[in-house]
């Protein structure tokens, strides 16, 4: 018998692999490779940390990145200012502000709103691969 944390659990990290294949396939795209060295892209960054859930799955919160950058957020706080930088400087000060906002937010999501969330990561991907004529193709 599946309960419904069970349920929940599966859907979240299904609704995190999602994330991280369409944020890297997003940016491979956009930027060539890591948002931040343009190395190849092997790592969805969290500008904010997943634990934050208002914002674990905002497309606004996710880059595509190489191993060592989204390794160096962890412990390099120069480079977590050069982080804010890069965002500031390619989506403007706003959607900065607006993504510390949404992300200091307290977030409990219900099965439905993961399910939504997860048709709109489904649709994103999918329009994503149309472009690139990857359907199918997962990066």
């Amino acid at each position: 018998r599946v309960t419904s944390a069970h349920k929940r659990k599966r859907l979240v990290k299904k609704l995190d692999h999602l994330f991280s294949e369409y944020i890297r396939l997003r940016d491979k795209r956009a930027y060539g490779g890591c948002f931040f060295c343009g190395r190849p892209i092997e790592n969805c960054f969290h500008v904010i940390t997943r634990a934050k859930h208002a914002v674990r799955w905002d497309e606004r919160n996710g880059l595509g990145s190489c191993a060592g950058c989204n390794l160096r957020f962890e412990h390099d706080t120069v480079f977590i200012f050069n982080v804010q930088k890069k965002y500031v400087e390619t989506f403007g000060q706003a959607a900065f502000d607006e993504l510390m906002r949404l992300g200091s937010s307290p977030a409990k999501h219900s099965i439905a709103d993961l399910e939504a969330i997860k048709k709109k990561l489904e649709d994103g991907y999918a329009a994503v691969c149309v472009v690139q004529n990857l359907f199918g193709r997962r990066a």
